[in-house]
């Protein structure tokens, strides 16, 4: 716990264990601020915010430089100061340090403050102001002095006079402030003489008084504790000090008052006292003087600011004459130098993969359309590269003219325009046939027209949606603005004159050469053609030029040698650009700007519905009787195409939209808006649209740029999703087909490398008696009797390690050890198998002969055999050798309901004790091989499966006589009871299915069904 005086340094730092009863640095920081602050209507009429601070030159300069850079570390670096109130920073920024007189001097030859705050007494103050007085002698006057004298200021008040010159205050501690009742039985202030009291010692002295008091009383409470704690415990507290009461703040700063003096009639004045607790002044004489203002007021010299202003006016009067000599001048030159000519050498060819773009959208012929009006509309560009850039070439006319002089000034005003909104124009060539082309950018996406018809490319949903919509309006608008501005009007806007370019920014094109459209449109009212007349004329000088070339023109060729009649290429392909034209236009002709406007309300209308120009809901109406509807003045409503705000209201900005195409349809040209005001309209509607997902238009082109990868990503994976799928059935059916290593080796290299297997078992089966069920069947029923047995097949196979290689009528082949070999194990998988489908047909009916028995004869053989896929239409994976012969003599020569067996594979099956159960039959002649060994397979140890008792007779003593007895027999019976139904009808043997089929699938049956046809 330390209690002094005061603090060295700044005195702007907090310490905890510090307590000061001298006036702090931040206290009179903190006056300063608020006698800036003070407003008094008689002595301060205006509150100051800035001053010079003349931090040398003082009489005292240690004890000014505790409490000038204090102020001005405390003002400037508030916000770091614990102790000073970071709200008061009116002067922040506003202090101009200032570190000697001279500086000061020069400082003030460009003065932004008329105060001066220094630290200094009365002859100090005497110094400084004389010295300025020589040097800024003009202004003063003006100036106001504030001197900080805090320990020695009290003594010059009232009692000494100075020959001090101007405005001067001074802030000092008062000499004496008796607050105590005790205080006033030992001085009387009246009669006494106050001496000079250092401030320090008595500061030093109230040390002593404050401390005995706060140990006093802490003795007495018992809570003194002789530790860093005590220094907390002092503080908002007051104590008994030499003269008056003490009051110690939260930061361990004593408060205290300051006096405010101020120079009058040579002598200082206590005019204010500043209490540093409560921040307040409180006047204490009657003394009337008024403060200047601290922004200096320069006396303004009226006939220098006139000689001046005369001079400018002379002088801008004369570069204005001079910049419209200059314009004439230049403009002569350039209609000397024709700088709109291109020389046809300068156009460069374009690459062929380059002007066959993929991103275009409509690859351009040579075309002239017919419409309603009898002009001519061409179509017809051609691309060309000009100073490094893919230009358009567009004809102007048909016939080798001249420009007149007023077209001339057109085109050069038209080379000098330069707008992102804006069909750059370079200006124009002749060709090799004297067809005068206009040269401007190339557009590769085509025109707005263009873009509205293609709903696939730009789908609604995703790149022509309402955000990209309006930017297309605004775009529109502000090309238009400029447009308007330079030239006045365009005269035929429509969607089919503003192009958008490869970054989707749409431009206004085919504008300026008014006068050339308007001797154009004289010439067709006075000499009006027939519609054949026309396309004569055209057809004529087109053979004309071609005769002309020989060639050289390929446009010309392609237009003549497209068809025999060359009629048929001039036919209306667009609509007429009298639809987009404004109702007054229509019935006196001219051009204006409010008519423009009547065109983009047009195009508005076209973008938001993409029906077409001029779209009328419910209403079929062709080009003619629209003009004529819209011409005739008659009408009590106007005609005008469909426009629901229902349609556009959920949008942002939509009801303004609603509104702003009503007023472009407004009747009367002068009641609609210009370009200037839709553009601003358009803006706002941006605006409000790109603060749902934030950023500039170029945000947004962002986002919707990624909005759309995004969405061809989903349709990528999608329809990658649907190769996948239809990939995997194609695979399916093909391993159906085919073996699977069979399938993978066609798809990786086109073919199937024959394979040789040492050890297979070939497994063979037919149906006996199947020529005679075929003789007592109708077709149908036979294809039926197959697919039910091969179905169950089928299932059985799949359940053992063998592959089936196919079945022709009765016959059905499968094999085991190939394409997979398996080891040993393919004889005993064959077995199980042919005991299962064994024990199969032991139950299987005959539906259309409900109690025939179905004697199937079975044979298996093993051996060697090879194997390969052969054909290329139909390919079949076929097996070859005589394992293959042996094995379908096996079957032929065996009994119904028996699984005839070779010798090889009994043996197969003794080796690897698979458990079957033979029964030697003896030596049977098999064609080709003599006689051998056979055995009939008749189960097997742990076989659950209850097998069918083959019949006892022999196939070679009248058994197809028996088996055809039979069938006669079961015909008779179903003859005699026709009513009862077999188990399925053939009428529903075949499934309807309402979609089609997609390759070859397995038809589902009904719920009543088991079984289904391929």
């Amino acid at each position: 716990m330390v209690v002094s005086a005061g603090s060295f340094g700044l005195s702007t730092t907090f310490v905890p264990e510090l307590t000061r009863t001298l006036l702090s640095a931040v206290k009179v920081s903190t006056f300063f601020v608020d006698f800036w602050r003070l407003v008094q209507p008689h002595r301060k009429p205006v509150a100051w915010s800035t001053a010079y601070v003349l931090s040398g030159n003082s009489y005292n300069y240690d004890v000014c430089l505790w409490y000038i850079q204090a102020l001005l570390e405390n003002i400037k670096v508030a916000s770091r100061n614990k102790m000073f109130n970071s709200t008061k920073t009116e002067l922040d920024n506003q202090l101009i340090e200032v570190p000697t007189l001279d500086k000061l001097s020069n400082a003030l030859m460009m003065r932004e403050s008329n105060v001066v705050i220094f630290c200094g007494d009365a002859p100090h103050i005497y110094n400084v102001t004389s010295s300025l007085e020589k040097s800024v002698k003009n202004i003063f006057q003006e100036l106001v002095f504030v001197a900080l004298d805090l320990f020695g200021g009290g003594h010059v008040a009232a009692e000494q006079n100075y020959t001090i010159r101007g405005t001067v205050l001074m802030v000092t501690l008062p000499t004496l402030n008796v607050t105590l009742p005790v205080a006033e039985q030992h001085i009387n202030a009246s009669n006494a003489k106050i001496p000079h009291v250092n401030k320090f010692a008595e500061a030093y002295y109230e040390t002593m008084l404050i401390y005995g008091d706060f140990l006093k009383k802490s003795l007495q409470d018992g809570t003194f504790t002789c530790s860093s704690t005590d220094a907390t415990a002092m503080r908002g507290k007051n104590y008994i000090g030499k003269d008056r009461m003490v009051h110690i703040d939260e930061n361990g700063d004593s408060e205290g008052e300051l006096e405010v003096l101020y120079l009058h009639n040579n002598k200082f004045h206590v005019v204010w006292q500043y209490d540093t607790w409560k921040n307040t002044f409180r006047e204490v004489s009657n003394l009337s003087f008024t403060l200047p203002t601290d922004i200096p007021e320069r006396e303004e010299n009226h006939a220098t600011i006139i000689a001046l202003f005369a001079i400018s006016v002379i002088f801008i009067v004369l570069i204005l004459g001079f910049l419209l000599l200059w314009r004439k001048y230049s403009v002569e030159r350039q209609l000397r130098t024709q700088r709109w000519v291109i020389p046809w050498v300068k156009l460069g060819d374009l690459p062929e993969d380059e002007n066959n773009s993929t991103h275009e959208v409509h690859q351009r012929k040579l075309s002239v359309y017919f419409v309603p009006d009898g002009s001519f509309e061409s179509d017809a560009i051609t691309k060309k590269k000009y100073d490094n850039k893919v230009v358009m070439l567009k004809p102007l006319s048909v016939y080798d003219r001249e420009f007149t002089n007023t077209q001339k000034r057109e085109l050069c005003l038209l080379i000098s325009m330069a707008c992102d909104n804006l069909n750059k124009f370079y200006g124009t060539t002749v060709g090799g046939i004297g067809v005068t082309y206009a040269v401007t950018d190339y557009c590769s996406r085509g025109s707005l027209w263009d873009i509205l018809q293609d709903e696939v490319t730009y789908p609604e949903d995703t790149l022509m949606d309402w955000e990209f919509k309006v930017s297309i309006m605004h775009d529109i608008a502000k090309g238009m603005v400029y447009l308007q501005n330079k030239i006045g009007a365009h005269g035929r806007l429509k969607s089919i004159n503003c192009v958008v370019d490869s970054r989707m920014v749409v431009k206004v094109t085919d504008f300026g050469l008014i006068s050339e459209r308007e001797d154009r449109d004289r010439s067709l009212k006075s000499t009006p053609r027939p519609e054949n007349a026309v396309k004569e004329k055209i057809i004529s000088y087109a053979q004309m030029l071609k005769a002309r070339t020989r060639g050289q023109n390929k446009l010309f060729n392609r237009f003549i040698a497209r068809r025999s009649n060359p009629c048929d290429e001039i036919r209306p392909t667009r609509p007429s650009s009298k639809l987009w034209m404004a109702p007054e236009h229509l019935r006196a002709g001219g051009v204006s700007p409010k008519g423009d406007v009547y065109s983009f309300g047009i195009i508005l209308q076209e973008l938001l519905y993409r029906r077409g120009v001029f779209y009328i809901r419910d209403g079929s109406y062709s080009e003619s009787e629209i003009t004529e509807r819209l011409m005739c003045t008659e009408d009590t409503e106007r005609f005008r195409p469909t426009l629901e705000e229902s349609v556009i209201v959920d949008k942002t900005g939509g009801s303004e939209m609603f509104q702003m195409i009503s007023d472009c349809w407004d009747e009367n040209p002068e009641r609609r808006p210009d370009f200037k005001r839709l553009e601003g309209i358009l803006k706002r509607i941006s605006n409000k649209i790109h603060q749902g997902h934030g950023g500039t238009y170029v945000d947004s082109l962002i986002w919707r740029l990624e909005q759309y990868s995004k969405n061809l990503e989903r349709l990528v994976e999608e329809r990658t999703h649907l190769y996948k799928r239809e990939r995997d059935r194609a695979d399916e059916l093909n391993y159906q087909l085919l073996p699977k290593s069979a399938v993978m080796a066609l798809k990786a290299q086109g073919f199937v490398e024959p394979e040789l297997f040492d050890a297979v078992t070939i497994y063979f089966s037919d149906i006996v008696g199947f020529t005679t069920i075929c003789k007592h069947s109708e077709p149908m029923e036979v294809v039926c009797l197959l697919n039910d047995l091969y179905k169950a097949f089928d299932a059985i196979v799949d359940s053992y390690d063998v592959y089936k290689v196919e079945t022709i009528g009765d016959a059905y082949m499968v094999v085991s050890g190939l394409p997979r070999r398996n080891g040993a194990h393919h004889a005993a998988h064959i077995a199980d198998m042919a005991l299962d489908i064994l024990g199969f047909v032991g139950t299987f009916q005959v539906d259309h002969f409900p109690g025939l028995p179905l004697w199937v004869r079975i044979g298996i053989h093993s051996g060697g055999c090879a194997a390969g896929v052969v054909g290329n239409k139909m390919p079949r994976y076929c097996l070859f050798g005589d394992t293959v012969n042996t094995a379908s003599r096996i079957e032929s020569t065996g009994l119904p309901w028996r699984i005839h067996t070779s010798t090889s594979t009994v043996k197969i099956l003794t080796e690897i004790e698979s458990g079957h159960v033979f029964e030697e039959r003896g030596r049977t002649e098999l064609k080709g091989r003599g006689t051998e060994v056979t055995y009939w397979l008749i189960g097997k140890e742990d076989l659950t499966k209850t097998l069918p008792v083959p019949p006892e007779i022999d196939i070679g003593h009248g058994m197809k006589g028996e088996f055809e007895e039979m069938i006669k027999d079961l015909k008779r019976r179903r003859r005699r009871n026709p009513r009862a139904p077999n188990r399925r009808p053939r009428t529903d043997a075949l499934v309807k299915v309402e979609h089609p089929l997609e390759y070859l699938q397995i038809l589902i049956p009904p719920p009543d069904h088991e079984d289904t046809l391929l």
